[in-house]
């Protein structure tokens, strides 16, 4: 009998500790050094706590800019958000242009952004930090497996040596993917992309130019 309690009471101990690591926030996997992916759940970039997530930008049809080493997210405003665009809301005007600032930290640099979202163009400015590295050890203790191999998946088809930190995100689709130093332009889904590259410096123009 007093087994019993002892694992009972060990049981509900343990559901406790549980409840109150996922309530307060914490990721057991961002608190130890282990190389296992995080869950879904706790994913820095889709999960529960995810950037996507606490930003709100999951309901939007935009593209964002995804930093690799805060996991902040964004919101280049190219275009208007679901809810505006079924409603045939115009936010700014016809001809407004939204002006946008990102600091990804002092060591990060960081990205001034205009947007005309009624005309599905934005231009991004990009100044990066002395460290642009992407930190895989850290990505794989903080992300879920799906983020991760997007992730890699890019970089390996960009090349090693043609990654920064900066990767974009359409909120749509999640798929996540790089600006490689080493290609100019290109075109994913209904978003067509130009690449200005500079020392230390990136310009890059977005168009939205859905198929007709």
């Amino acid at each position: 009998m007093h087994k019993i309690k002892k694992t009972l009471f060990l049981a509900v101990l343990f559901f406790i500790i549980l409840n109150f690591r996922a309530s307060s926030g914490c990721c057991p996997f961002r608190e130890t050094n282990n190389s296992w992916s995080a869950s879904s759940f706790y994913c820095g970039i889709c999960g529960f706590y995810g950037s996507l997530t606490k930003s709100l930008n999951t309901h939007l049809s935009s593209i964002g800019l995804l930093h690799l080493r805060t996991l902040e997210v964004y919101d280049t405003r190219i275009r208007l958000s679901v809810t505006d665009e079924n409603a045939g809301t115009e936010p700014g005007g016809q001809d407004g242009i939204l002006f946008g600032y990102c600091d990804f930290g002092e060591k990060y640099g960081y990205a001034h952004i205009n947007s005309m979202p009624n005309r599905g163009i934005a231009a991004v400015d990009i100044t990066y930090g002395y460290d642009d590295e992407i930190d895989f050890t850290f990505l794989e203790e903080n992300l879920c497996p799906d983020c991760l191999n997007k992730i890699l998946t890019g970089y390996r088809e960009a090349g090693a040596d043609n990654c920064r930190n900066l990767f974009l995100i359409d909120f749509q689709t999640m798929e996540i993917y790089p600006l490689p130093e080493n290609v100019v332009s290109f075109m994913r889904d209904d978003y067509y992309f130009h690449i200005d590259h500079a020392e230390g410096r990136d310009r890059v123009l977005i168009f939205y130019v859905p198929g007709r």
